[in-house]
């Protein structure tokens, strides 16, 4: 076992070489060995370079989990390695975020530049708001599985949100998820019809597309919703 510091912050290797009876794999995701590639340069690590490249090219990666658990006690930035376990910032369509119990007070999560993540789910009594001047884009790296945003408890966006596929919002029953800024539907669908608790719209959408809404869907004051509502 072996590693690599690299701007995304150190990452474990586990590579067993030819003829050493283990297998050479890589520990984490496809997305992070390929941004870390150009970066083993380290003395320690030049004879492993070669069986690295030879791993990657033939695909024999396992990847680790992508799941992005928050675990501060606090907000802070979404692009902090130290703020997720593990640490790696979510920021690819794979990723499936999961903001939880590590919070013990309302507390807002910050990004100033764009995100994209597969799924985010809410699951916390304390409220989450996911803020800043950047967006967070819902995105599928698998088109048998939609992105999804699910939440326990009462949340809210006050970033834009933009919808690269068809998205699903499961919101359980008593809970609350509220969209305090822009939704961009980029034609796509915003299906909140498996959820029992409320979705408030509470700023603008655009971008065409559809909401599908039998659960109880409101808003704060008047609201441009340039979308099919279903």
């Amino acid at each position: 076992n072996v590693a690599t510091t690299g701007a995304g912050g150190t990452l474990p290797l586990q590579i067993g070489g030819p003829g050493s009876g283990a297998s050479g794999r890589w520990i984490g995701d496809l997305a992070a060995l390929q941004a870390h590639d150009t970066q083993l340069s380290n003395s320690a690590m030049l004879n492993q370079v070669g069986v690295l490249r030879n791993i990657w090219m033939t695909d024999d990666v396992i990847p680790g989990t992508l799941e992005r658990t928050w675990k501060n006690n606090a907000g802070g930035s979404w692009n902090e390695l130290g703020n997720w376990n593990p640490a790696s910032v979510p920021n690819t369509n794979a990723h499936e975020v999961i903001l939880g119990d590590a919070i013990s007070a309302p507390s807002t999560i910050f990004t100033d530049t764009p995100v994209t993540v597969k799924s985010i789910a809410f699951n916390s009594n304390h409220k989450y708001a996911v803020a800043g001047t950047g967006t967070i884009s819902l995105e599928t790296n698998d088109p048998l599985e939609l992105p999804n945003i699910t939440v326990s408890g009462d949340h809210e966006f006050q970033v834009i949100v933009n919808l690269l596929n068809d998205t699903t919002v499961n919101i359980a029953s008593g809970s609350t998820l509220d969209f305090n800024n822009e939704i961009d539907l980029n034609t796509n669908t915003l299906d909140t019809s498996s959820s029992l608790g409320t979705v408030n719209i509470n700023h603008s959408v655009i971008g065409g597309g559809a909401i599908t809404a039998s659960a109880a869907l409101g808003t704060a004051g008047s609201t441009s919703i340039a979308a099919a509502l279903t």
